[in-house]
């Protein structure tokens, strides 16, 4: 259900706190746990830092966390998270957090292990990538996913149909490894009035990262499109991105 202002608290226990100051306050306790949520901003809005927050959330409680990558290599994830204090590599080798890279610019190693196929290769399948992120889930026994940004998959699929199936197999993997699951993909329209995405009819939820113009102002705005199983505060917030990650300010108004 949903209404403009939040009025009762789910249980605790059906929630998977996100780890973002203020934003759980919008969401009732938190994201309902195991299912799929997305994301969707602007360049720059904070999707990627939206996902480690997450993640790192999970790893602070103990919880085994994976974060795949179709865009940016390792090394150049690593170095911006590290502004934030967020040491990945010491992460893995805690054997509680897998970096899953299916970048475009991932190299692929013919030899005796497993071939690693990233999105931009010939080789690489849905199916393919679906077992590598059901692998890597148990490997570290992953209660938290971050799939970081699915715009350059779908896209690889041209007709409408096309896509949608492509969409319902990855989600359809995501939910098999019982996780909760963060995706983020790109705001395609900077008009208020835009053509929704096949990925917000199909997630479970959905959270916009935009911003707003006012009188010589520029805004970040977080705004809860949806969120099933949970009664939400559908007003957009003013957030901010902090040298200790993303703040919302579930009470204020923007401008």
């Amino acid at each position: 259900m949903t209404i403009g202002k939040v009025e009762m608290r789910p249980s605790s226990d059906d929630r998977v706190v996100t780890g973002i100051q203020g934003l759980d306050e919008l969401l009732g306790g938190g994201i309902p746990r195991g299912r799929i949520i997305l994301v969707a901003g602007y360049p720059g809005s904070g999707k990627t830092i939206f996902c480690f927050q997450f993640l790192m959330k999970g790893l602070d409680d103990g919880q085994g966390s994976v974060y795949v990558s179709l865009e940016e290599n390792k090394d150049d994830i690593c170095r911006e998270m590290a502004h934030f204090g967020w040491d990945l590599e010491k992460m893995e080798a805690l054997n509680k957090f897998k970096f899953l890279d299916a970048s475009p610019t991932e190299p692929v190693d013919r030899g005796s292990r497993v071939v690693e196929i990233g999105i931009g290769k010939p080789e690489f399948t849905m199916s393919g990538l679906v077992e590598r992120i059901r692998k890597s889930c148990r490997e570290v026994n992953a209660s938290r996913l971050a799939i970081d940004p699915i715009a350059s998959l779908i896209l690889r699929y041209s007709g409408v149909i096309e896509r949608r199936k492509a969409t319902l197999e990855l989600m359809n993997g995501l939910a098999s490894t019982g996780a909760t699951c963060v995706m983020t993909t790109e705001l395609r329209s900077l008009k208020m009035s835009r053509e929704l995405m096949i990925e917000e009819y199909l997630a479970q939820g959905v959270i916009l990262l935009t911003t707003v113009r006012g009188s010589g102002t520029v805004e970040r705005c977080i705004q809860v499109e949806k969120m099933r199983e949970t009664m939400i505060d559908m007003q957009p917030r003013p957030y901010k991105i902090t040298p200790g990650g993303i703040e919302v300010f579930p009470k204020e108004k923007v401008f």
